[in-house]
Parts: structure tokens; sequence; C-alpha cells
């Protein structure tokens, strides 16, 4: 079809069919999500892998994740791993929310560490496949948008604290309660 007549589901064309056919590797959060998406890696004809194990090297290789906002999320930014963030509910569960006032700034705990963006966040009708193509374009392509990320990370890895500080203050409060009980 031409343009404006893509089907929902469908990928949009973009300047990276262009340059090279990219290659996933698709960590599998849970067995019973692998026959929908074994069925979208036919459907789309992607050079794609489904991984089972290792996950943590997977995203330590990738160059960029697209992903669900979660804690996922902290451990690609901790990898410096540059993503994009999605995230959508059922209608019913947003209309909920918004009558409930349930409001936050951010969906993704980088953003919530930082207390701004430093990764792209579509929520909602923003989560479609031509805004993901288009975000994830620029971090994989503009070098100065991928070092931005990754200066944004190293912020967000001061604001969290040295490594083992939750097992310091830990430490440091069992201490604290044995002094006091003596």
């Amino acid at each position: 079809g031409g343009a404006g007549e893509q089907g929902k589901g469908e990928f949009p064309q973009s300047p990276i069919t262009n340059r090279q056919s990219p290659l996933f590797w698709i960590p599998l959060s849970l067995e019973a999500y692998r026959p929908a998406i074994e069925a979208a890696i036919r459907q789309y004809g992607l050079r794609a892998t489904l991984v089972t194990s290792h996950t943590q090297d997977v995203l330590a290789a990738a160059d960029l994740a697209i992903t669900k906002s979660g804690t996922v999320n902290l451990e690609l930014a901790l990898l410096n791993v540059p993503q994009v963030v999605f995230y959508r509910v059922s209608p019913l569960t947003y209309w909920i929310g918004r009558l409930l006032k349930f409001s936050i700034p951010f969906m993704s705990p980088p953003n919530l560490v930082v207390m701004r963006s430093i990764v792209p966040e579509l929520l909602q009708d923003q989560a479609t496949p031509e805004n993901l193509v288009k975000e994830a374009l620029e971090l994989l392509l503009d070098p100065q948008k991928r070092q931005e990320t990754l200066t944004n990370y190293q912020e967000m890895r001061q604001l969290l604290g040295d490594v083992g500080v939750c097992d310091r203050a830990a430490r440091e409060i069992l201490l604290h309660s044995d002094r006091q009980s003596v």
C-alpha cells in the first residue's frame, strides 16, 4: 500500500531499512509469551533470536533497547544501554487512574530518579510503531543524543549512590541499634 495505508501493527518504513537489517535479541521474560513473539518474528521477517538465559549479557551487548517500563530500565541505564520506554494499559485502567487522579511525572525509574526525562517515554497513544522507530533511530544514529543519554545515566548513578550503599546503610543501622540496646 501507499503512504497512509499502513495497517495497524505494521512497522513503518524507515531509514534503517536502507542501511542494514537490524538484529534483534529478545529476552523472553515469560515462556507463555513465546508463541506470540515467534509469530510476530515470522510475520515481520525479523532477524531475531529469543533468549532465555544469559539475559544480562544480552542486555549489556545491546546498542539500544526498546522496553516496557520497569526495573529493566534501571538495569539498562546501569549497563549504559540507550533505551526507548513504552507503556500502555487498558483504556479502563487508564480511565480509573485519571479518575483517581493517579499522577506521577514519569513511568521509567531512570526518569524518576533524576526527576526529568533522560530516556524517552512513549505512553498510551504515543506508543505507536512510528514513534518507537523515530525515537530508536535518533538514539542509534545521532552520536550527540547517544552521548547525552550516557551522561545522564552517569548523573543517575551518582544520585543512586555508590555500589553497596544499601549494604553500608544496613550495617550502620545494625551498629547503631546494637549500641542503643547496650
